[in-house]
């Protein structure tokens, strides 16, 4: 095949792949707000420095492998490839955290929240009477 084929061929992959892992990359965010509640202004920061860092590296890759020049058909690939990670491993995996690892988590540190206010509140109440003057 000639290089220039070859070269395409590579930008095309390239951008495809791009595409999933800036997805994949996102998922870590989900993941983490999953795990910590945000409020959603700190979500709109988390996600406009996200989305700026991305097109900072997809720039890079488009500079890289096709000397800065914005192709349509690799944009098309790179939301290919965005869309198909999205809907074939994306949402699948993430809904499979959530409920297997995640929600068990959280249930486990709300009972240990609990026992230790109790054992708080049993401590305060002891230390309440111990303070209080006789009479």
């Amino acid at each position: 095949m000639s290089e220039m084929i070859i070269s395409e061929a590579h930008f095309y992959l390239s951008s495809f792949l791009w595409g999933m892992a800036l997805v994949a990359i996102y998922d870590v965010f989900r993941i983490f707000r999953r795990i910590v509640r945000h409020k959603k202004l700190w979500m709109a920061m988390e996600d406009f420095i996200f989305w700026i860092v991305a097109a900072c590296l997809v720039f890079r890759m488009i500079y890289q492998y096709n000397n800065g020049t914005i192709r349509f058909p690799g944009m098309v690939i790179l939301f290919a490839g965005m869309v198909l990670y999205h809907y074939a491993i994306s949402n699948p995996f993430v809904h499979f955290l959530n409920k297997r690892v995640i929600f068990p988590i959280k249930r486990f540190i709300r009972k240990i929240h609990k026992v230790l206010k109790n054992v708080r509140n049993k401590v305060k109440l002891l230390l309440s009477r111990k303070m209080r003057p006789k009479q």
